[in-house]
């Protein structure tokens, strides 16, 4: 049996759901279908909690589903409780018992996996190092969460991850997230990047055209909305040249009271839900470039998204933006007033077909589908072997 005949599981444990039109879970769905593609057999394990607020939705998911060449499977609780005040404990015990339940069913089907790819340490890490020693089965962390940076880790799971984790390497989604996390949790962490939605490998069109600066992400304080849109309105560019936020959130509210009350921003900054990936492409491949000022990230996957597109990227100093952004593709900005005249440059200094081009096909050599492809196979037969 060759490698590319093994059965990979990949695993997620928590509170998010995972749906086949890829509103949760993108990261790892991408990588799913990836592993399909070069002919692994996968199938997906995502076990957890619905929210009351779930409830009140009334949806359902299928516990077994088949999408892009691959199975999912689900299991989850309803858990009526805020998930960060909740114990940690509780959470684990809960979400370990869904987990083996599946394992075994799985196991009295004959289809246990040669290989587990679990992402977050916590819960997921943590449940595969119980599963790989009571099943056999070798298993790789990923790590793309900002929770460790954003809310802190107590003592007693870092003592729990240094117990259970000290002879694995946690792969994080950018070389400086892997440095931070390293010396947080005192466990050994590399790098490994985020795989790609493969709609943004299409070929790049011959003509480009709009107006508009891209912004993507939620709508929350660390993502650092009231300073892009300040350094949008400090920015010397044509009046006909728009923002265009793509997200939402907690902080919608304001946002769209600081553009309604604005004169200079009402008509030139607009705030539009997330779209499907297709949509997103058009928007980017069509934009002046995109602007990114979040606090904190881990990976910055919309910046490689934007790359791709062959659109330039404003960003601050956040996941793997110093190993992406150089002075032909963007720019690593600290605050607004470097943001606004960054934004002046880009908007006066339109691309030409030919360095669009040079741009995206420079990002999809690091990033892209076959260099992902390539890095993956090696890490899975290095844990396989």
């Amino acid at each position: 049996m060759s490698n590319y005949d093994k059965n990979i599981f990949i695993l997620t444990a928590g509170s998010e759901v995972l749906t086949a039109n890829r509103k949760g879970g993108s990261f790892m769905i991408n990588q799913a279908s990836i592993l399909s593609s070069l002919g692994y057999h996968v199938k997906f394990i995502s076990v957890g909690f619905h929210s009351l607020s779930h409830l009140f939705k009334n949806k359902r998911y299928p516990s077994e589903e088949k999408i892009n060449g691959f199975t999912i499977y689900r299991s989850y609780i309803n858990w009526y409780f805020i998930q960060r005040l909740s114990p940690f404990g509780i959470k684990l015990f809960f979400q370990r018992k869904l987990l083996k339940k599946l394992f075994l069913d799985l196991k009295l089907r004959g289809e246990l996996p040669d290989l587990i790819i679990s992402h977050y340490t916590f819960y997921s890490g943590i449940l595969a190092s119980e599963i790989s020693k009571e099943f056999n089965i070798p298993f790789i962390i990923q790590e793309h969460s900002s929770d460790f940076m954003n809310y802190g880790v107590s003592k007693i799971r870092i003592k729990m991850i240094k117990k259970l984790l000290s002879d694995q390497t946690i792969y994080c989604v950018s070389q400086k997230f892997a440095n931070e996390l390293s010396k947080l949790l005192e466990v050994k962490c590399s790098s490994f990047p985020n795989a790609i939605n493969q709609i943004y490998e299409e070929k790049l069109p011959t003509k480009f055209s709009g107006k508009n600066i891209i912004v993507i992400g939620n709508l929350i304080p660390i993502k650092n909305i009231f300073d892009i849109i300040k350094a949008f309105k400090l920015a010397k560019i044509s009046k006909e040249v728009n923002l265009k936020i793509f997200g939402k959130g907690p902080l919608e509210i304001k946002i769209m009271d600081l553009i309604k009350n604005d004169p200079d921003l009402n008509n030139r900054v607009k705030i539009v839900p997330y779209a499907p990936p297709k949509q997103l492409r058009e928007e980017l491949l069509n934009s002046l470039c995109l602007l990114h000022g979040a606090k904190y990230e881990t990976f910055g996957v919309a910046l490689v998204e934007a790359l791709f597109c062959g659109s330039r990227v404003i960003t601050t100093d956040v996941g793997i933006a110093s190993e992406l952004i150089n002075n032909r593709n963007g720019v690593i900005v600290s605050n607004t007033d470097e943001m606004a005249t960054a934004l002046e440059k880009y908007c006066n200094n339109i691309l030409s077909l030919k360095e669009r081009i040079e741009i995206s096909n420079e990002a999809k050599k690091k990033f892209g589908i076959e260099a992902y492809s390539n890095n993956i196979i090696k890490l899975i037969n290095k844990n396989l072997n």
